[in-house]
């Protein structure tokens, strides 16, 4: 399997391979300190970076590596590097249509 994404994240969320999964920043902030001279920094409550569906494509394994600088220690939902999540849209009943 060939590298799919590489994402410095020190300048904006563009992926650097061939394959351009570029991502999509919500609510984090650009900071002009980390290993590859910029890095993002996120509130711990509604900031993130999506890229897609990009592991939708059958792969049996993968693997991710990530430098974090946390200042939490707090366990929760949303205290992960990495989650892949669906969603799922409710259809609405005939009850609430009305």
């Amino acid at each position: 399997m060939a590298l799919v994404g590489w994402w410095k994240l020190n300048q904006d969320s563009n992926d650097s391979t061939i394959y351009k999964n570029n991502g999509t920043v919500s609510n984090a902030s650009l900071v002009n300190d980390g290993p590859l001279g910029g890095s993002y920094a996120f509130n711990g409550t509604n900031s993130y970076i999506t890229f897609g569906n990009i592991l939708n494509q059958d792969y049996l394994s993968f693997s991710i590596s990530a430098w974090v600088n946390s200042t939490s220690t707090a366990i929760g939902n949303n205290n992960g590097i990495v989650y892949k999540r669906t969603t799922a849209k409710k259809q609405k009943t005939e009850s609430e249509e009305t």
